[in-house]
């Protein structure tokens, strides 16, 4: 398959001369040197720092310079000292204690929320390589193909409600929509069901929190190197060193920088064309002033030039039976093209992406019980992408379609659509926490202030001529149109406080106003500037309320209640949407959410095994759907419905054997809807799943050998609230072999989807996005 690499287009950055290596190439030649020298370095320290044992013995032997006397005592006050057995309880390295943010200060066995965390522990045992891959460890998250030329990246669903606007990086709203890799993450957090009073707007089924990493009091050297099928390549580095405090800075100390870095190409199995192809590094640096004050600097930058394929189209209600009656058997699901068919022009789309994100965080303790932090970022992803939709047509090719037309001719256009996108997000929050007691009560409270700015540049082409499917280069040139601006101004504040009557009984209450200005415009090209300027100002309040139980340590009972809401501009301000307010949307009220929850959460087996079960209800109400009396607003006439039951278990049965298992069962249903959309009621939601789930396990054999298995199911899911088109659920499994050779190198052994199942991954509202076949991927991990 011949390999192609689509030029960057990133603002203030010219087109490459022809025979000058592109930005991936040198990043990855920059990479390659830098895990070689990892490896070169750290083996040379390690024989270093390991003394023979002839310098060993003189070094010990009498008749040294060591002070003969001194050691003697030693000797003696050791002989005195009595033995001491110091036993405690371990977790297991699949298990985390708590989550990341300070507005959660209980142990995550009595947080009263469905929470599911994803330990880097287990994305290195998968050698998962995207956010995607590790979110398949999580029941009831789905994916989502763009749409209408809408920004595929990491599109997700929770709990059967878009989560794309959802996504944060350490509690700080990511609103890029690029590809993110988890090079440098320590954990990915799913908290299901309304979190506005954490996270503000959005959170309707859950958020999303990456956890990135930091500096540790440590130096160590680590590099991975993969190959695989499909031309897969991958390197990675994560190097931590501490620092000496300089002599003119006396009160500073604890000073540690950390490095990691990406470098990954790679095609898929049984997909033609397409192929991923990005870079990227995160330094960090910390140090404390004082021994209460710390700082900590972290950079993320990320660079992604991929050709992204929109799948196979669906054959919906416009196509004629009556032309070609071959096609009703395949009404409402994919075309029966196979699932290795790409549909776009290899020499003209592209996914090219560029993302930076600085972050600034500093860190006070004024004593055991109250501290404080403040944190700001910028963050600014720019992406340039055009992608071709595969459409199935009841006319195409200029073919009007008879009962003998073949399957392969006259069915399929290509409707290209171009965009270039800017997002942007400035924010700043601070935190405050403070332990006291009223009576016999023992208060944990905290309160936060936060204030940010999101804003969208967007350009798109749209309406340009479908094309036939012959030949692959592009016939049409992309004419953009006007500019559209979108920014939401928030202003917010939350009180938290978690009540403990005793070792038995707890509260959780919070509560979050949020104040948010919005505006959208249209600017120049084709239309005058400033036409099409629109305003709304929302002022929005968000509760939370739960109640948990404790017959014994180890275990809890909790029954809570949340809610959440969507303002008017959300999904225009990051990347969903390229019209921005309307006049139709600036008039409409937010979508109001809200979520009652009971669930238990227990730590077995010496507490290596965290088990939980939970039974849930999303209401979603003001729901806005298409206004039958006009194309361009919308009315909060739907109330739609999700609830289920979610269980998991997580941690070690045995020293040798770890688990990572879960499993969702969603009940989904419009409930109400206008005059134009009584035929949804009653239906299921887009993409929900009656059932998903996963599983994941580890065995360590002798001699340092390590066995693996998973496998993910996804029930059927439907395209769209009609129920018309849907995708067949599927099964599929991976398997891994590892091998520790020495303290200092492992090497593994992944093979991805083992059987080589045809399955569907992403489903939009008109074409389905199949995943890739089997494939094989041999590791090397060297750290020092």
């Amino acid at each position: 398959m011949k390999r192609s690499h689509p030029e960057q287009l990133v603002p203030g950055v010219r087109p490459l001369a022809r025979g000058v290596s592109s930005p991936i190439r040198y990043g990855r030649i920059s990479m390659m040197a830098l895990v070689n020298a990892i490896m070169i370095a750290g083996a040379a320290g390690a024989k270093a720092e390991t003394p023979s044992a002839s310098s060993s013995a003189s070094t010990s032997a009498p008749g040294n310079t060591a002070d003969t006397g001194t050691a003697t005592k030693t000797k003696k006050e050791d002989a005195a000292l009595d033995e001491v057995v110091v036993t405690a309880k371990t977790k297991s390295d699949y298990q985390t204690d708590k989550l990341s943010s300070g507005k959660y200060t209980e142990p995550l066995r009595d947080v009263p929320q469905t929470v599911t965390i994803v330990p880097k522990e287990v994305m290195q045992d998968q050698n998962a390589s995207s956010l995607r891959q590790v979110l398949q460890n999580v029941p009831g998250v789905t994916m989502q193909a763009g749409e209408g030329g809408n920004l595929s990246g990491d599109n997700i669903n929770i709990r059967g409600f878009n989560a794309r606007n959802d996504i944060f990086v350490d509690g700080m709203r990511d609103s890029g929509v690029y590809n993110r890799d988890p090079f440098n993450l320590e954990q990915v957090e799913v908290i299901k069901g309304p979190g506005s009073t954490v996270s503000g707007h959005g959170s309707t089924g859950g958020s999303l929190n990456m956890v990135t990493k930091t500096p540790e009091q440590e130096n160590y050297y680590s590099a991975n190197v993969g190959l695989g099928t499909d031309e897969y390549t991958r390197e990675t580095m994560d190097i931590n060193q501490q620092m000496k405090t300089p002599a003119f800075a006396e009160n500073i100390s604890d000073i540690a920088f950390r490095l990691n870095g990406v470098y990954q190409y790679n095609q898929f199995a049984n997909l033609n064309t397409v192929y991923n192809n990005h870079w990227a590094i995160a330094p960090s640096a910390t140090f404390k002033i004082g021994p209460d004050t710390k700082l900590t600097f972290s950079y993320l930058h990320q660079q992604e030039s991929n050709l992204t394929g929109y799948g196979i189209p669906t054959v919906s209600n416009g196509y004629s039976f009556a032309a070609n009656p071959t096609y009703h058997s395949y009404f409402g699901q994919p075309a029966p093209y196979r699932y290795s068919s790409f549909f776009g022009y290899s020499n003209n789309d592209h996914e090219n992406t560029w993302t930076d994100i600085p972050t600034f965080k500093i860190e006070h303790t004024f004593d055991d019980d109250l501290k404080m932090s403040n944190t700001s970022r910028y963050d600014r992803t720019y992406r340039d992408s055009v992608v071709s939709s595969p459409r199935f047509e009841n006319v195409g090719n200029g073919i009007t379609p008879t009962a003998t037309t073949p399957l392969t001719a006259g069915q399929v256009a290509r409707e290209s659509k171009g965009r270039h996108q800017l997002d942007d997000l400035i924010a700043n929050a601070t935190e405050i926490t403070q332990r006291f007691k009223t009576w016999d009560l023992d208060h944990t409270f905290v309160g936060t202030v936060e204030f940010s700015r999101e804003q969208e540049n967007n350009r798109t082409a749209n309406g340009v001529p479908e094309s036939t499917l012959s030949g692959d280069n592009y016939p049409y040139i992309l004419n953009y149109g006007d500019e559209t601006l979108a920014r939401a101004y928030t202003s917010a504040f939350s009180l938290f406080d978690t009540i403990k009557f005793d070792e038995h009984w707890e509260t959780s209450l919070g509560m979050r106003f949020d104040h948010i200005q919005s505006d959208s415009q249209t600017l120049g090209y084709i239309t005058p500037t400033g036409a099409g300027h629109f305003y709304r100002t929302d002022d929005l309040p968000s509760w939370r309320a739960a109640l948990v139980y404790k017959p014994v340590k180890s275990g809890s009972f909790y029954a809570g209640y949340g809610t959440s809401f969507n303002s008017s501009i959300q999904g225009t301000a990051n990347g969903n949407s390229a019209a921005g307010l309307t006049s139709g949307t600036s008039l409409l009220e937010p979508e109001a959410d809200e979520t009652y929850e009971i669930g238990t959460k227990w730590d077995v087996l010496k507490d290596k095994l965290s088990l939980t079960t939970s039974l849930f209800r999303t209401n979603k109400t003001n729901a806005r759907i298409t206004d039958p009396t006009t194309s361009i607003a919308y009315s909060l006439s739907g109330m739609q419905r999700v609830q289920g039951v979610e269980v998991g278990a997580t941690g070690s049965i045995t020293e040798e054997w770890k688990v990572f298992a879960g499993y969702t069962y969603m009940e989904s249903k419009v409930i109400s809807a206008n005059y134009a959309n009584l035929q949804s009621i009653g239906k299921r939601l887009p993409n929900t799943p009656d059932q998903s789930a996963s599983v994941w396990t580890t065995y360590d054999l002798p001699k340092g050998f390590t066995i693996g298995s998973g496998a993910q199911f996804m029930d059927r899911r439907f395209e769209n609230t009609n129920n018309i088109n849907s995708e067949p659920g599927y099964w599929k499994q991976d398997a891994m072999l590892s091998y520790k050779l020495n303290q200092n190198i492992t090497m593994q052994l992944n093979v991805t989807n083992l059987w080589d199942v045809e399955y569907i991954d992403r489903i939009g509202g008109s074409q389905s996005v199949p995943g890739a076949g089997r494939s094989v991927v041999f590791s090397t991990n060297f750290k020092y």
